[in-house]
């Protein structure tokens, strides 16, 4: 009884916690790079950049005199004229000659789509040139797949480190890797049978796209699974991007995105429930609506006893150009 006691004195301590609001962005000593104080204080500064328009967030980096990497991806690929390409060959020659922001991905669909480095990492904004942050007294590089940290005094070896494998002859026992657990990504197959829960149907992971010829509006939800600062940490993403095919590779295009971002998701930890979710609407004329919350986290004492999964959702985006692009389950 005095252990239940605890954990859910202790969960509640917890759930309190993260909801202070303590966006603090502190610029770092070190050349380029930001530096933040706690994960929280990073779940609130990229909360505000993501649903940022591309012109908003240009002003804010130079107010903040710096200029992300997701923010270079980004001017990259909006430096393309699609006009000047004659064939696909001509879009891979393209991205090869600037592979360090771009990259050409196919879905598991099979279809071609022409992508920003990073392209679905919320991270990606508050990142160096050389993909990495400052966390307290350690300093982290971000990959697809994960993280990699060290002590700060390693911050040049940490930059050279180009893939995220341990077996490179850059790496020692002076650096951690933290795998970030997601069931599916917009490039992986779903694995029904892990996604779904036993108790309910609407599992960890969803996706819809609308096609009107050359036009597809995508939307993807998931609950991604993150160790970080001591503590597990899970989170909603979700994102609504607009394409144009051109010569058989899905493009990015801006359109007004009309939208709906409306789930529970639900974790059973020690037996005791816990629900969490977000219930917004809008429109804007953008490349992208994106929507990023945590949702719960608990220390690595308690880990060891417990599951999450969406109770439901109800998620679109709509164009002019498709129909409406949805997920939902109840």
């Amino acid at each position: 009884m005095k252990k239940n006691l605890f954990v859910v004195a202790l969960l509640s301590f917890l759930f309190v916690f993260s909801a202070c609001d303590k966006n603090v962005l502190i610029p770092s000593n070190e050349k380029d790079i930001l530096t933040f104080n706690s994960v929280e204080d990073i779940d609130n500064e990229i909360i505000k950049l993501v649903d940022m328009s591309f012109d908003e967030l240009v002003e804010y980096e130079k107010q903040k005199g710096y200029k992300s990497y997701g923010r270079e991806c980004e001017e990259v690929y909006q430096s393309l004229n699609f006009d000047s390409f004659k064939t696909k060959e001509d879009i891979a020659r393209f991205v090869d000659r600037n592979s360090d922001y771009l990259e050409i991905i196919t879905d598991q669909y099979g279809d071609l789509y022409l992508e920003t480095k990073l392209s679905n990492n919320k991270y990606r904004y508050i990142l160096n040139k050389d993909k990495m942050y400052i966390l307290n007294d350690s300093v982290r590089k971000v990959f697809n797949e994960g993280e990699i940290s060290t002590k700060i005094e390693n911050r040049e070896k940490l930059s050279r480190i180009r893939e995220f494998d341990d077996k490179n002859n850059i790496i020692s026992s002076e650096f951690c890797f933290h795998p970030t657990k997601t069931i599916s990504s917009s490039m992986e197959i779903v694995d029904e049978s892990s996604s779904k829960s036993p108790s309910s149907n609407c599992g960890r992971y969803a996706i819809d796209r609308e096609t009107n010829n050359r036009d597809r509006t995508k939307i993807e939800i998931k609950l991604v699974e993150s160790h970080i600062g001591g503590q597990y940490r899970i989170y909603h993403d979700g994102i609504i991007r607009p394409y144009k095919r051109f010569l058989g590779v899905w493009c990015r295009c801006r359109r007004t995105i009309s939208f709906q971002w409306k789930y529970t998701a639900y974790a059973n930890i020690y037996g005791h429930n816990f629900t969490a979710g977000e219930n917004r609407s809008g429109k804007k004329k953008a490349y992208k609506v994106e929507s990023y919350k945590q949702l719960f986290f608990m220390s690595d004492e308690i880990i060891f006893d417990w599951d999450w999964y969406y109770l439901k959702y109800d998620c679109w985006g709509d164009t002019p150009s498709t129909d409406k692009a949805y997920v939902e389950c109840y």
